[in-house]
């Protein structure tokens, strides 16, 4: 996680070290569903609009990139 991620969302790193997004209800099921439906589809998931739920409860619009992760020299 990143700290712009984290301010985002009003978590300290810490409060998000070792959870889930499941765990924290960051995303809702139906979002989590489409994400994992166009990852199982294509590999990646890219500009899927979606709400993020900040640790205040109030929800934040984006738009969802999502794929296995891309390392240097590797």
């Amino acid at each position: 996680m990143n700290d712009s991620y984290l301010r985002m969302l009003g978590y300290e790193r810490a409060e998000m070290l070792g959870r889930t997004v499941v765990a924290l209800g960051i995303f809702s099921a139906a979002d989590r569903a489409r994400m994992a439906e166009a990852i199982s589809a294509q590999g990646f998931a890219r500009g899927l609009e979606g709400d993020l739920r900040r640790q205040s409860g109030h929800a934040a619009a984006v738009a969802c990139r999502a794929g296995p992760p891309e390392l240097e020299g590797g």
